[in-house]
């Protein structure tokens, strides 16, 4: 490789640990991550999820981020798990973006570096892929894939495919962008092959066949049909607004728009990758409409596309080594490449700063821990309330053998039992109800919910435990 492009990834390096240089984690999830990285050899493949047996997650589980947990357990055995964490992270997402330029290089597109850096310049990408979650693995598969069409290696299809169904519970993605390429490329195979792969892992799977209720509860009651309209779900299955959503994405769309208009204006053909990028970028948009989460693929898909469109802008011609030279030897693309650096590299630092701003607001590494150890000092088994659902990755994470009502995604328990969803949610804002219906021997409560504390304590629940942060109660 040329010595800018060893620059430009230390400098990608070193802007990516400047955003995981905070003592926070974020994303709630992220202590479920790391606490199943350190306890991979007993939760890692286990058939049901010991810590939320009250939930649906008690009949049938999937660790559907198996290979995050898999290659994240290294860092988090040899680090501290706050640092290690931090560390893969780092490690990961810049793999993920090497890995998308060296796809973009070899499906021509000339400008390969233009859709990192646009990608980069993204703030509400920067923030999404640089939480603890198995995206940059799915995307680095995702990549990897379109790499397989382009050479027409479509065997790698088949382990992409599987690695896919044990990384992400999003694999049905796979085989929809593997067959919008092979459609227009008039091709049978790679979707024949990714499916066999899909298809193999599910059925080798220790769960089976009770991942299959896993998936459709994933991918069709909780991506699909989504209950936010009746349950408080994840932020991130909510709408994306329109408007937002394209304005922050304001350079990538401007100069994609620019490049596409050019492209039909002087009528040059179109190539199998240009339209199959688009075509991604129209499914992604529509998908982060319905859900916020999919931003972390429309964010890539758009600034492929537009990589893959600014040659035009450039006007050169390309010659069978792919670099175009006037009559005295010198670049064409000088020029415009040298305009794009100096736009280009203020807004990814300032994207960068922005994007360090929301990455510490979050939650301690060490919240809630000291709840979570002395729960971890109580008998095995114990049914546990927190106060807020997302509260359960950090408790888990210190006491790991006892049961949680609620956790991962509140769908789980409305599924299983949605008179008890309610009750537990009347619990945490306070209001009268059978806290029998809750069935929970102790609650733990934020100190920030002082309404369901006020309301346990009226019911004469005994506190066991106090922090800073929480009580521990239980009732008698």
């Amino acid at each position: 490789m040329k010595w800018y492009v060893w620059l430009s990834i230390v400098l990608l390096a070193l802007g990516l640990c400047s955003l995981q240089g905070t003592v926070v984690f974020p994303d709630p999830d992220a202590f479920y991550h790391v606490g199943v990285a350190q306890h991979l050899w007993e939760f890692g493949f286990a058939k049901t999820f010991s810590g939320l047996q009250p939930t649906t997650l008690g009949q049938h589980f999937v660790d559907q981020h198996f290979l995050l947990h898999f290659t994240l357990a290294p860092f988090v055995w040899m680090m501290s798990p706050g640092v290690g964490t931090k560390v893969y992270m780092v490690v990961v997402v810049l793999v993920c973006l090497s890995v998308m330029s060296y796809m973009l290089y070899w499906i021509k597109a000339q400008t390969w570096w233009v859709g990192v850096m646009l990608l980069v310049a993204t703030n509400a990408w920067l923030f999404r892929i640089n939480l603890v979650k198995a995206t940059p693995l799915a995307l680095i598969l995702l990549f990897l894939s379109l790499l397989a069409l382009q050479t027409k290696k479509y065997k790698w299809l088949l382990l992409i495919g599987g690695l896919y169904v044990w990384t992400h519970g999003g694999f049905i993605l796979l085989p929809i962008l593997v067959g919008v390429w092979s459609l227009l490329a008039k091709q049978w195979k790679p979707v024949a092959y990714v499916l066999c792969g899909i298809s193999v892992a599910i059925l080798v799977h220790p769960a089976f066949p009770n991942n299959l209720l896993f998936y459709w509860e994933q991918l069709v009651q909780i991506g699909a049909v989504n209950y936010q309209t009746v349950i408080g779900v994840g932020g991130e299955w909510y709408p994306y607004e329109p408007g937002s959503l394209v304005f922050g994405h304001t350079i990538i769309f401007s100069i994609l728009i620019i490049s596409l208009v050019l492209h039909v204006l002087q009528r040059r053909p179109f190539t199998v990758a240009q339209i199959c990028f688009s075509i991604y970028t129209v499914i992604f948009f529509i998908l982060t409409l319905k859900s916020k989460r999919y931003v972390e693929y429309f964010s890539p898909m758009l600034a492929c596309t537009a990589a893959l469109y600014v040659p035009t802008v450039i006007k050169s011609k390309v010659e069978t080594h792919n670099k175009v030279e006037t009559r005295h030897g010198m670049s064409l693309l000088l020029i415009p490449t040298a305009i794009m650096i100096v736009v280009l590299v203020p807004v990814v630092i300032q994207e960068i700063i922005t994007a360090k701003t929301d990455l510490q607001s979050g939650q301690a590494l060490t919240y809630l821990h000291g709840a979570g150890e002395f729960l971890d000092t109580l008998p095995p088994g114990q049914v546990v309330a927190p106060s807020d659902w997302d509260d359960f990755p950090a408790l888990w994470r210190a006491a790991p053998h006892q049961q949680f009502l609620i956790g991962l995604d509140p769908t789980f328990l409305y599924l299983a039992n949605p008179t008890r969803y309610e009750a537990w949610r009347a619990l945490t804002l306070g209001e009268d109800n059978d806290v029998d219906t809750v069935g929970a021997d102790y609650y733990v409560v934020a100190k920030d919910h002082k309404s369901m504390h006020k309301h346990l304590v009226k019911i004469d629940a005994v506190t066991v435990y106090e922090d800073d942060e929480a009580w521990v109660l239980t009732t008698p």
